[in-house]
């Protein structure tokens, strides 16, 4: 699976990986990621396509035993600020990115204000304990 970057104007990048090993597979799943610099916002779209085959009734306009065919598409997105992100050492990454395939973000230092370090995982102790 081969992961693609693309500049979406100066300041926005677009992650795309396939999630399917079968490049041949119309339709196959896929997770994009959009990191929008200049608003430091993430999108995130999952996308999963799928065809059917079926046959045409006899009596129709198409001829009988006819084989016709009809294709949907499932998505999902979510948007985050980059201060919600659990591991803000992406942002760096994806802005260098950026700058590597000629994007123009903002300074990282600018995009960095306010965001803290990476978070340890775990459970949190209940409130009042």
């Amino acid at each position: 699976m081969k992961i693609n970057y693309h500049a979406l104007g100066k300041d926005s990048l677009a992650v795309i990986s396939p999630l399917s090993f079968d490049p041949k597979d119309w339709g196959a799943p896929r997770l994009m990621r959009i990191f929008n610099f200049s608003s430091r916002q993430v999108t995130t779209i999952y996308e999963r396509g799928g065809i059917q085959e079926y046959t045409i009734p006899k009596g129709s306009d198409y001829g009988s035993n006819s084989k016709g065919y009809s294709a949907a598409v499932t998505s999902a997105m979510e948007i985050h600020d980059f201060k919600e992100l659990p591991n803000p050492e992406e942002i760096p990454q994806m802005h260098q990115k950026l700058r590597d395939i000629g994007g123009k973000p903002p300074p990282l230092d600018v995009v960095m204000q306010g965001i803290g370090s990476i978070r340890k995982g775990g459970l949190k102790p209940p409130a009042g304990r």
